[in-house]
């Protein structure tokens, strides 16, 4: 059962990383698309 633990241990790591790259990625996308909608509504006050 050891051979188990170790298998669910290393899938556990292997989602976490998938979930932190996934996260990465939509905070860049995220960072990218924000600054229009910024310089938008800026424009828009003058």
């Amino acid at each position: 059962s050891s051979p188990d633990l170790a298998r669910s241990r290393q899938m556990t790591g292997w989602i976490l990383t998938c979930l932190a790259r996934a996260r990465q990625l939509l905070a860049r996308r995220e960072r990218a698309r924000q600054p229009l909608p910024c310089l938008a509504s800026y424009w828009e006050r003058f």
